[in-house]
Formats: structure tokens, C-alpha cells, sequence
């Protein structure tokens, strides 16, 4: 019972630094849409201060930052992305932005699943959702 205890524990600590791995540069490799490949640390930077959701890179010790237009797909560590052109906001920062999304691959096959990540304002906090 205090292993199950420990593990529950453990688990609630470790896991939000594992689910936030993607908004930290990490190794990734990306697509964009002028048909280029390539590998940079990578990370997915949320909607804020009136920029939308976009990717960041740096290689060679020189940040870029990519918009969802320019981006067709991108992997940070084990978090897989895609650019989907007709996705509609209802709520958060992006709300305002009429341009296309960036979404987390959570599963493809018969049914594919995709993960939206976006921020809300709270009192004077943003926070990831």
C-alpha cells in the first residue's frame, strides 16, 4: 500500500515537468513549408502579448521563430506537431488570430486525436492549458 502510496506521489510530481517538456528547447527536428528539413533545439511558444502560437528555434546559437504558415510539421522529444490549416478558436489567446494551428499529434490511425495548447488569462497569471 506505501509503494502504491510513493508511485502516486512520484507520479504527480514528475508528471507536469514531463507534460511542459515541449514548451522548453529541447532537440526537434522540423518541416516547413518551403519544403526544408532540418534539426535545432526546438520548443512551441503559446499565444501571448498580441503574437500567436508559434514554433522557436535555435541552431547555431541563432533563435528564429517560425508562425503556423511557415511550419508544416515539428517534433520536440517525444511531442509530435502539425500545422492544420481550418481549426477553429473558440477561447484563449488564439481566439483572435484567423490563421492556421499548430496541434499536438496524440494518436493517428482510424481516429486521429490532437492536443490544443493555449493559454487563459488568470487574475494577472498565464498558464498553459
Amino acid at each position: 500500500m506505501r509503494l502504491s502510496y510513493f508511485l502516486l506521489a512520484a507520479g504527480a510530481i514528475l508528471l507536469p515537468a514531463v507534460a511542459r517538456a515541449q514548451f522548453s528547447f529541447a532537440p526537434g527536428t522540423d518541416q516547413l513549408a518551403n519544403g526544408s528539413n532540418g534539426e535545432a533545439s526546438l520548443k512551441l511558444a503559446l499565444a501571448e502579448d498580441g503574437s500567436p502560437t508559434m514554433m522557436v528555434g535555435v541552431k547555431k546559437g541563432k533563435e528564429r521563430k517560425f508562425r503556423a504558415a511557415e511550419v508544416t510539421a515539428f517534433t520536440v522529444e517525444s511531442h509530435r506537431f502539425m500545422r492544420v490549416n481550418d481549426f477553429r478558436f473558440f477561447s484563449g489567446t488564439d481566439a483572435d488570430f484567423k490563421e492556421r494551428a499548430l496541434l499536438e499529434i496524440i494518436e493517428s490511425g482510424p481516429v486521429e486525436l490532437f492536443y490544443y495548447y493555449y493559454q487563459v488569462e488568470i487574475g494577472t497569471n498565464l498558464r498553459p492549458m
